[in-house]
């Protein structure tokens, strides 16, 4: 399934620069025996000279049986695969499993977030500041937004190396990713 394609603004002056409190993603990973922790806060994640204005037209995070209800929205954004760099990555590959505060949980192979294709899907980690109000993601039953972190793409509509970019890897109220070595089973 595909879904609607984003709109793409790589001008980073086009929002102001947001504040963010007290929010956290954290990616896990036990690679070799020993486990390891990287955090990364709100306010570190936005004052990164990587965050970009995106525009999104089309979310599947706002939707009603189906059907997208959500305005327009202007995310603040990084390349996904930036929170990657620099972990050893074993050469059978990893698996990356959402952790999400509703309890959602989700994998993907983590080559579709760290490969995107330059005229394919891309991966990027939207990150909600204290002043910005994504709105309810299901206004009938909670008031929650999709923060504190997002995972969006970028032509959406184009494959990844995995397939189409489906809506259970536009995982909301993200608060981490637990990456697992892939083994026979899993491949």
């Amino acid at each position: 399934m595909s879904v609607a394609p984003m709109a793409f603004s790589a001008k980073p002056a086009d929002l102001p620069r947001p504040r963010i409190a007290g929010r956290t993603l954290t990616v896990t990973w036990n690679f070799g025996g020993r486990e390891t922790v990287r955090s990364f806060t709100g306010e570190g994640l936005l004052a990164r000279p990587d965050v970009q204005a995106i525009t999104v037209e089309a979310d599947p995070g706002y939707q009603v049986d189906h059907v997208m209800t959500a305005k327009k929205k202007y995310l603040h954004a990084i390349p996904a695969a930036e929170i990657f760099k620099g972990i050893g990555l074993p050469k059978n590959g990893v698996i990356a499993k959402f952790i999400c505060l509703d309890n959602f949980s989700a994998t993907i192979d983590l080559e579709s977030i760290l490969n995107g294709a330059k005229d394919g899907a891309q991966a990027y980690l939207a990150i909600e500041a204290d002043e910005e109000n994504w709105g309810p993601v299901h206004p009938e039953v909670s008031s929650a937004s999709a923060g504190p972190f997002y995972l969006i793409w970028i032509n959406a509509n184009k494959p990844i190396q995995a397939g189409d970019v489906i809506v259970p890897n536009w995982p909301y109220q993200l608060s981490g990713f637990q990456l697992i070595e892939k083994s026979d089973e899993n491949k």
